[in-house]
């Protein structure tokens, strides 16, 4: 019976070591817990340096240039143009991602996820990421009230 308990004990420590690195990986946390980064980067660099103003202007995910570069809430944010880069720096809020750049669907269920910057949708000209197409789509099902439950769970952090 010592054998058997040893032995559960082990698969058990294995599945929680297990998840703890799939989780951070993943940027998979709590909101509540507030471990995660006010933004969503991958090496200080938003959006993985897609243009944030082609989104709105081109309706798809374009990668920006090193050379046209803005920074902007602790964030590296990357662009096409001089003249996008300074539509973003007059008004960043207008073209940054809601919830930081997180998967919108994790956030509308208490989570922060790491997301897909090619992933997205535009509702009431604000920028919403997801970390794939089929959580996007279920984001979409119950939109307003999906919507609803993201916002209240980020204002609240």
């Amino acid at each position: 019976m010592k054998k058997v308990l040893m032995i559960a004990g082990g698969i058990i420590f294995v599945l929680i070591v297990v998840t703890i690195v799939m989780s951070v990986n993943d940027k998979i946390y709590p909101i509540s817990m507030g471990m995660h980064d006010e933004m969503n980067l991958e090496e200080g660099l938003a959006l993985n340096g897609n243009d944030p103003v082609a989104y709105f202007t081109e309706k798809s995910a374009v990668k920006g240039d090193a050379q046209f570069t803005h920074t902007w809430n602790n964030a590296e944010w990357h662009f096409t143009s001089d003249s996008t880069k300074n539509m973003f720096a007059a008004n960043p809020e207008k073209y940054a991602p809601q919830f930081g750049g997180y998967c919108a669907f994790a956030v509308s269920k208490g989570f922060t996820a790491d997301s897909d910057p090619a992933t997205f949708h535009i509702e009431d000209n604000k920028l919403y990421i997801f970390h794939a197409e089929d959580v996007k789509q279920e984001f979409l099902s119950a939109k307003e009230e999906n919507k609803k439950l993201a916002h209240s769970n980020w204002d609240e952090q």
